[in-house]
C-alpha cells in the first residue's frame, strides 16, 4: 500500500479542526454555565413578587433570561414596542443591575446555543426543587418566562414534574401554545395584553377559553378601578397582590398596575382606564 502524505495530512487537518470546534464549544458552555467567579451558574432563581407567594405556602423559582433581543437572539417573538421598553426584565426591580444583565445573557445563549444542556440542568433544578418543597410542606411553582416568552411547554416535558405547577405570561396566539392551545395539566398560562394589533380580539378568545389576561394600567386607582367594573363583560382581579397566577379564578382580567420606566409609556402598552 503506498503512503499518501497528502491525504494522511488532509486528515489530520480535519481532525484538527473537530478538536478546535469541540474545544470553542466547551468553552462557550463553560462560559454560559459558570459564573464569572467560576461557580456552576444557577437557571432558576427568585423574584420579589413570586416571594409574595411564600406567604400563602407558595415556593417559586423564577427563570431571568435575556428578554427580546438583548442576547443577540430574540426571546420574545410576540414582543412589542411597548412591552420592550417597559420590560421587567430590564427597568425595575433587582434585574436593572449589570450583574443580572451579564446573567440573563449566558442563560438566554446557553439555551439556544446548547439547549440539551441547558434543558438537563433546567430539569435538574426543577426536581430538587420539588424534592425541597415536599419537605417544607410548600407547594412548588416555576415560572420559566420571567423576562420572555418561550413556548416552554414544547422545550421541556413538564409532566416529569408532577407536584410542580408551571405558570407564565405570554403574547402568543392561543394557538400557537401548547397542542393548538391545550396545555400540561400543571402549566398556567396567562395572556399579557398589549398595544399590538389584534391583541384585543386574542385576549378575548383567551378568556373565552377560561383563561386570564393580564392588562397593565397607567396606576392603582385605575387598576382598582378595572376591579371593580370590570371590562368588556369579564371580571378583573387585582394582579398585584401577589404572583400565584394559576390560584386565580378562571376567565378574569388580571389589573396590574404601571411600574419602572413603564410608568411613562405612550406607547399604548399600558392602558389608561378611563374613569
Amino acid at each position: 500500500m503506498i503512503y499518501d502524505a497528502a491525504a494522511e495530512l488532509a486528515k489530520l487537518k480535519r481532525t484538527q479542526r473537530t478538536l478546535e470546534r469541540k474545544a470553542k464549544r466547551a468553552k462557550c458552555v463553560t462560559a454560559y454555565s459558570l459564573t464569572t467567579a467560576g461557580n456552576p451558574r444557577k437557571i432558576l432563581g427568585r423574584g420579589n413578587k413570586t416571594d409574595l407567594g411564600l406567604l400563602g405556602k407558595v415556593d417559586t423559582l423564577i427563570l431571568y433570561a435575556s428578554p427580546a433581543d438583548e442576547s443577540g437572539y430574540n426571546l420574545c417573538p410576540w414582543s412589542t414596542p411597548g412591552c420592550v421598553d417597559s420590560c421587567l426584565g430590564h427597568s425595575s426591580g433587582r434585574m436593572v443591575f449589570n450583574s443580572s444583565e451579564v446573567a440573563r445573557i449566558a442563560k438566554a445563549r446557553w439555551l439556544v446555543e446548547f439547549p440539551a444542556h441547558f434543558k438537563a440542568q433546567l430539569n435538574k433544578e426543577v426536581a430538587a426543587h420539588a424534592r425541597r418543597c415536599a419537605k417544607s410542606g410548600y407547594r412548588a411553582a416555576v415560572r420559566l418566562n420571567g423576562s420572555t416568552d418561550q413556548c416552554w411547554e414544547k422545550l421541556i416535558d413538564m409532566e416529569l414534574h408532577p407536584t410542580v405547577t408551571f405558570y407564565d405570561y405570554t403574547k402568543a396566539p392561543l394557538e400557537k401554545r401548547g397542542n393548538n392551545g391545550v396545555l400540561p395539566a400543571n402549566y398556567s398560562l396567562t395572556f399579557s395584553y398589549s398595544e399590538a394589533p389584534g391583541s384585543h380580539a386574542m385576549a378575548l378568545q383567551y378568556l373565552a377559553a377560561g383563561h386570564n389576561v393580564a392588562i397593565v394600567t397607567r396606576n392603582k386607582a385605575q387598576s382598582a378601578q378595572l376591579v371593580a367594573d370590570g371590562f368588556c363583560g369579564f371580571p378583573a382581579i387585582d394582579g398585584d397582590v401577589s404572583d400565584i397566577r394559576f390560584d386565580d379564578p378562571p376567565g378574569h382580567w388580571v389589573a396590574l398596575y404601571a411600574k419602572g420606566s413603564a410608568r411613562k409609556d405612550t406607547s399604548g402598552f399600558v392602558q389608561d382606564i378611563a374613569a
